[in-house]
């Protein structure tokens, strides 16, 4: 036989395994495909859970720095949002007699009309120690637009549950899901939108121009045993912050009162008219976000369409170097 047949015979034999291999092969890229999918799921769930524990940037410039943490949000009686700022110095600031302090922690309460007032103060030197404390403070203020305090109301009212949403499904208290036998005022919350603001509030067409927000904690069984209802079973975790009941004061609603409890993935469960609308929050442009500025340049971030987009350098300057000049050198070839 010639070696012309005896290579068309071995690739012919060849083949039927490498067939095997190729499908082998892709059997082990579904299940790392799988696999991916499933630990992209759980950091995304993950990392929105922990978002809110840590410090996020607010406003920076080259003598401080404001961080705002989230989970420090909460909804006062009398309508009233509570959060609480921090404020690194690059240098140590003096106080009375020879203490300096480097960070100032300050619990800041907001009012409907835009006005603020100092909950608490506490200042800590540069190991952390604590070097004077202060207060609440009785008077109320107004911020002037664009200024730290203004960036920081408009951070609060970013957070949840304040924003836009979308529902995304539906169900009875009690866990018991909706057929499509149910009335159709129940059937059509499917797509709801939910408009939840510190001047006013809407599900679907109905409006509330008077709305009150008043955070209960999720450990608090007892509250929840007013309403009818058990958090274990609807996937809330205690630990991921606070339920708000959400009231309208212009009886706008009937009922006048509703519930917001917090899911770990970030969306939430809202309860109207005896229904748990599971809603999405939906990135808007138009609603009012914190301007963030970057440490260095002060570039602003941009919001286009659905995403926001941060204006970067494109030549890499150094921190506060970005006063430039161009020098034209003529040459002469000899």
């Amino acid at each position: 036989m010639g070696s012309f047949s005896r290579c068309l015979i071995s690739s012919q034999l060849s083949r039927p395994r490498g067939r095997v291999n190729s499908i082998v092969g892709a059997s082990k890229m579904l299940r790392a495909t799988y696999f991916m999918v499933v630990f992209l799921a759980l950091s995304w769930s993950l990392s929105v859970a922990a978002q809110a524990d840590n410090w996020q940037r607010v406003y920076s410039a080259e003598e401080f720095i404001v961080d705002v943490k989230p989970s420090t949000l909460t909804y006062q009686p009398g309508r009233i949002v509570r959060l609480q700022s921090r404020t690194n110095f690059s240098k140590p600031e003096p106080l009375d007699g020879n203490s300096k302090y480097k960070t100032r922690l300050e619990t800041i309460e907001f009012r409907a009309d835009k006005r603020y007032r100092y909950y608490e103060t506490v200042l800590l030197d540069a190991t952390g120690n604590t070097v004077a404390t202060y207060p609440l403070s009785q008077d109320w203020k107004t911020f002037t637009p664009g200024g730290v305090t203004n960036r920081l109301f408009e951070f609060a009212m970013s957070l949840a549950p304040f924003g836009y949403w979308n529902v995304t499904t539906y169900h009875y208290a009690d866990g018991r899901p909706i057929t499509d036998s149910e009335s159709p005022e129940i059937t059509k919350f499917r797509g709801t939108e939910v408009m939840l603001q510190f001047d006013g509030a809407a599900v679907g067409t109905e409006r509330c121009s008077s709305p009150s927000y008043e955070s209960h904690e999720l450990a608090d069984k007892d509250f929840y045993s007013r309403f009818g209802i058990s958090v274990e079973p609807l996937g809330v975790v205690a630990t991921q912050g606070d339920a708000v009941v959400l009231k309208c004061e212009s009886h706008d609603w009937n009922p006048a009162q509703g519930l917001v409890l917090p899911l770990p993935t970030g969306n939430s469960l809202l309860l109207w008219k005896g229904v748990f609308l599971k809603s999405k929050k939906r990135r808007n442009c138009n609603q009012n976000h914190a301007r963030r500025t970057n440490r260095w340049t002060r570039g602003s971030i941009a919001c286009f369409s659905r995403c926001f987009i941060k204006f970067t350098v494109v030549a890499g300057a150094r921190p506060r170097q970005l006063h430039r000049y161009v020098v034209w050198v003529r040459s002469e070839d000899k």
